[in-house]
């Protein structure tokens, strides 16, 4: 599945981050049907979307939007910088980004073992909705995150990938299609 520019992989990973929110439209969809059309109530729909789908599609493709570069960025005061100045702000800031997204994977990843062990659920409607299993979705999104920085760290520190990172080729080399 790869394509001309090397990146198949990476649109695959993309379909695949988007699958819980085509879950999350025909779930709705369904209980949306059988309610108005059969008088059916789907039990646990709230709180299957809330504490599933939801956390799935927001956390997981954290590394993502690290590798694609689309998180928000001021680049004011950035772009008047030399080269120089550039590249060792970058580091700071990939140097912090990896310290901060492995710390709430750490964090998050003792709260998710905590709610498998307690076997967490809500209550959705009369039926238990475990919603244990969800907690794992913030870990695996920040550790990837977190992983993703670090070798963008690595590459502006090995000069292996400076140039996309710097006012001269942040216009081009950022951009994934």
């Amino acid at each position: 599945m790869e394509d001309d520019d090397g990146h198949g992989k990476l649109h695959l990973l993309h379909i695949l981050f988007g699958l819980p929110l085509l879950l999350m439209m025909a779930h709705v969809c369904l209980d949306v049907l059988l309610r108005q059309v059969f008088g059916i109530i789907l039990p646990g729909t709230l709180e299957i979307v809330s504490f599933h789908y939801m956390v799935i599609a927001v956390f997981l493709p954290l590394a993502l939007v690290e590798l694609w570069r689309k998180s928000v960025a001021v680049d004011i005061v950035y772009l008047m910088l030399p080269r120089r100045a550039q590249l060792v702000l970058i580091a700071l800031v990939l140097a912090t980004t990896a310290a901060v997204y492995l710390g709430l994977a750490w964090r998050t990843w003792g709260d998710a073992m905590g709610a498998m062990r307690r076997g967490d659920f809500l209550m959705g409607g009369r039926l238990e909705v475990p919603t244990w299993q969800s907690r794992f979705a913030l870990p695996l999104g920040f550790g990837s995150a977190g992983l993703v920085a670090l070798w963008q760290l690595w590459g502006v520190l090995s000069g292996r990938d400076r140039d996309s990172w710097t006012q001269q080729g942040a216009n081009t080399s950022a951009e994934v299609e």
